[in-house]
């Protein structure tokens, strides 16, 4: 895959901006308002110089879309290392958008997209979060206007107290989501009580770009995990094999070669031992061995 310079702007930009917290009346306008008036300068400071430094040489998956966009740490060491120019401040504007028609409820109090990455036409699929609020949403990476969305199962609160945990179990699912190497977007969601590894590709044509569920490359975890449990994470070892964590900090991994549907007999789970394995995996490398990000310590599976 090759990357414009133009997308590569664009991440820096999107990350900025698709951020959204905003009432009703921004969501029908489509931009999030300025707060109100004060005494500051609208801008200060100058552009910068660039001063550039070496490539980090994080390596590569092959199993994965290039590094720094396959997870939502850049890369499956989760080293969040981007080896891209960034903006020098030249000319800067301010683009924002509540993306309203990737939501559920336009007016909706929160929605943020955290997990991302580029297609091969340069457009951004991103997911989204919120309460009550879970997304895949197709959006032009100049404008943020939205092509197409995908609304998938969200926690919804319980009462006002449960608000902030069912919003966080949302995000979980919407931030360390796995690009592979052909472009493929793996979400994870739960249906009822079935724990699903969902897939998503860009589909239409460049002029009317679509979003579309890839169900060949979906993966029902229901055999393995409990219907009171939760998957709330994604990772892929050099064997193109992915890794799952679940919440409770407990790890396990399906053996299901992207390209493969997993039959009877093929998947199974690789227990983590040692100490937890939250907050998340932070790799699985070429020996088939998974560290975490909190423990820093290799676990042999």
């Amino acid at each position: 895959m090759v990357l414009s310079r133009r997308s590569l702007v664009g991440l820096v930009l999107a990350a900025m901006t698709v951020l959204s917290l905003a009432g009703a009346a921004s969501a029908q306008s489509g931009s999030i308002p300025p707060g109100p008036a004060t005494t500051l300068p609208a801008y200060t400071g100058a552009p910068a110089k660039a001063h550039p430094t070496s490539n980090s040489r994080v390596p590569q998956n092959p199993y994965l879309w290039p590094n720094p966009f396959n997870t939502v740490h850049m890369d499956p060491w989760n080293s969040d290392v981007v080896d891209i120019a960034g903006p020098l401040g030249r000319d800067p504007i301010v683009l924002t958008s509540t993306l309203a028609d990737g939501r559920r409820d336009p007016s909706s109090p929160m929605f943020e997209c955290t997990g991302m990455t580029f297609t091969g036409h340069g457009n951004i699929i991103a997911s989204c979060f919120g309460v009550a609020e879970a997304s895949v949403v197709l959006l032009d990476a100049d404008t943020l206007e939205v092509y197409d969305t995908e609304l998938l199962p969200a926690a919804t609160p319980k009462d006002e107290n449960d608000r902030g945990n069912s919003t966080l179990i949302n995000a979980l699912s919407a931030s360390y989501i796995l690009v592979d190497k052909d472009g493929r977007f793996f979400n994870t969601i739960k249906d009822g009580s079935a724990n699903k590894i969902v897939s998503f590709v860009e589909g239409g044509t460049e002029a009317h770009p679509t979003l579309e569920r890839d169900h060949e490359h979906e993966y029902d975890l229901s055999p393995w995990v409990p219907a009171n449990n939760r998957v709330q994470g994604l990772n892929m070892d050099w064997q193109g094999r992915i890794w799952f964590y679940l919440s409770g900090n407990r790890g396990g991994g399906l053996r299901a070669r992207p390209g493969h549907v997993p039959g009877p007999g093929l998947g199974e789970v690789l227990p983590v031992r040692g100490r937890r394995a939250g907050p998340q995996l932070a790799r699985a490398d070429e020996g088939g061995r998974g560290v975490h990000r909190d423990a820093e310590e290799d676990v042999p599976v």
